[in-house]
């Protein structure tokens, strides 16, 4: 396990600093950074929590690298995983955010990952109400079709470069490919090798329809629970609950019983005005302050 976290390290810190040419690799067709973050994420998918608890920092080296090929926009390789691959994950990363003994360092980085996971709340529900954006096949809604990684050991994944790396701009990059140095930054449009790979995450996640109500509940049991990491907290809430508020009203009816029943009323109270008063992101980080402290004098 050590040699697998300190492989990821490597990787995050090569990413990090632009050290590997990911317009070069893609304009010769070159895919091992797609293999290696996918084998890197099979493997980490086959440790049970229990294992990962034991060996410190183990749990602190996957979020932190999935944190970071999101943060860069080297996360098209995601994309290829099946729906049952991208749930292992999920699942470990959620794991890791709801245990109260994790570090603040691994919480941080899980929150942010789940972060840029919740953000696809309105890809999924376009893509619900669009037929037009379907996927032509059922295997492309990652149902364990063959760009999965189930049953399949990792070093015998098959080598195959994704349909969105295609042709290589000036200077041998590729026009919005990942990294700091691509497009996609700030000030420029999504590219379309980023489209479709938001895309085909979309289609991906679509089929989970627990997922947001899960998301919701590890960001408000960190906000209600926990004196830290709040922001990143509030950055998994706040997208869903705005994009569709039905999830929200199924979190707060699943949240409320968990109070005595003499307290309920006012559970309810308190998170519906939090609701009502959220008109921005921003708004609502703030109003999270109140609702921590309402629930505190109870």
């Amino acid at each position: 396990m050590k040699p697998l976290a300190l492989s990821m390290t490597c990787l995050r810190k090569c990413i990090a600093d632009s050290a590997v040419p990911l317009g070069a690799m893609w304009f010769y067709q070159d895919d091992t950074y797609d293999m290696t973050l996918l084998r890197a994420s099979a493997h980490g998918g086959c440790l049970s929590r229990f294992t990962v608890q034991v060996v410190s920092g183990h749990n602190f080296a996957i979020v932190d690298l999935l944190r970071t090929v999101c943060e860069d926009d080297s996360y098209q390789p995601l994309s290829r995983l099946s729906g049952t691959d991208l749930q292992v994950v999920l699942n470990f990363v959620i794991g890791v955010c709801e245990d109260t003994d994790t570090v603040t360092g691994a919480l941080l980085h899980g929150l942010s990952f789940l972060g840029f996971v919740a953000g696809f709340v309105r890809d999924v529900k376009a893509l619900s109400l669009s037929p037009a954006l379907q996927p032509d096949t059922p295997s492309s809604v990652g149902d364990g079709g063959g760009g999965g990684l189930q049953g399949v050991s990792p070093s015998l994944l098959p080598m195959q470069l994704p349909h969105y790396y295609a042709h290589a701009g000036a200077g041998g990059r590729l026009s919005g490919t990942p990294g700091r140095s691509g497009g996609g930054g700030a000030g420029h449009p999504p590219s379309r090798m980023t489209r479709e790979a938001r895309l085909a995450l979309a289609r991906t996640l679509e089929p989970m329809t627990d997922l947001w109500q899960r998301l919701i509940s590890v960001g408000m049991h960190v906000i209600v629970l926990q004196d830290r990491a709040m922001s990143a907290s509030c950055a998994v809430v706040y997208p869903i609950m705005e994009a569709y508020p039905p999830f929200w009203q199924r979190f707060v009816d699943g949240f409320v019983p968990t109070y005595p029943e003499a307290k309920q009323q006012r559970v309810r109270e308190a998170l519906s005005t939090l609701f009502n008063d959220s008109e921005s992101s921003e708004r609502f980080f703030s109003e999270v302050f109140t609702l921590r402290q309402t629930l505190r004098n109870l």
